[in-house]
């Protein structure tokens, strides 16, 4: 595993953002979670082992509706 950057979910900050990363063609995986929420804390370390696996052949994305609440009406 040497020379190999660990992969982490993108902590989105804004709704643009989001758009970027599903412009850019890879395959998005989106993780609507809420900071106080005990399931989204269980679900966080299967997120970033998905995001581990995919690597850079996907976008693994984790959104706090609590900071980006327009991610989840617009999806």
């Amino acid at each position: 595993m040497f020379g190999r950057k660990r992969v982490k979910p993108i902590d989105l900050k804004s709704l643009d953002q989001l758009k970027a990363l599903i412009a850019e063609g890879k395959p998005v995986l989106i993780d609507f979670m809420q900071v106080n929420c005990r399931n989204c804390k269980i679900m966080d370390g299967i997120v970033n082992e998905v995001a581990e696996e995919y690597g850079v052949s996907a976008h693994v994305v984790k959104v706090d509706l609590g900071r980006v609440p327009a991610a989840a009406s617009a999806f």
